[in-house]
């Protein structure tokens, strides 16, 4: 996405595990190829490790005042965490959701549909084993999450398919 920018746009990276880790810079940088290089490069350094807070990370990006906010997760946030974020305020901010979808099998990915349908005891039936159908709800629970909060904030929901 930071590629497809074009040079009168400004972005700025925050990653979040259970701390927030901005890139290091103060400030929005300009989208010209040469920023856009220096972050995409220190990004590659970043790891996935650690649990998923993203309160701080949010909050550092709502305070720079962007007129977008793109967020990226699995979505899967305890009760308190969902509220918190579903209270934050966005002012004039939109916030995209994009979550990660999770590695079904096809019965899963037919109870998953269910569940879209309302349909949990189908659900329950077509998902297979009770460890498939508890993982399917999870998921399922935090892409609910997702589109409630980019409907809060103005924004639109993603699902990013797994590709295995």
């Amino acid at each position: 996405s930071i590629q497809g920018m074009g040079p009168e746009s400004e972005f700025f990276l925050i990653f979040f595990n259970e701390f927030s880790i901005p890139m290091p810079s103060p400030v929005p940088v300009q989208a010209a190829e040469r920023p856009k290089l220096k972050y995409l490069y220190w990004m590659k350094g970043i790891r996935a490790e650690g649990n998923t807070e993203p309160r701080l990370a949010l909050q550092h990006a709502l305070k720079l005042q962007p007129d977008i906010v793109y967020f990226l997760t699995d979505g899967s946030f305890a009760n308190r965490v969902q509220q918190d974020l579903l209270s934050l305020q966005s002012g004039k901010t939109e916030i995209h959701t994009f979550a990660f979808d999770a590695p079904f099998t096809d019965n899963m990915r037919q109870a998953y549909n269910r569940l879209l349908d309302d349909d949990p005891a189908g659900a329950r039936q077509t998902a297979g084993s009770r460890r498939d159908y508890r993982k399917l709800v999870e998921a399922f629970s935090s892409h609910q999450f997702m589109k409630q909060m980019s409907k809060r904030h103005g924004g639109r929901f993603r699902l990013i398919p797994y590709d295995g």
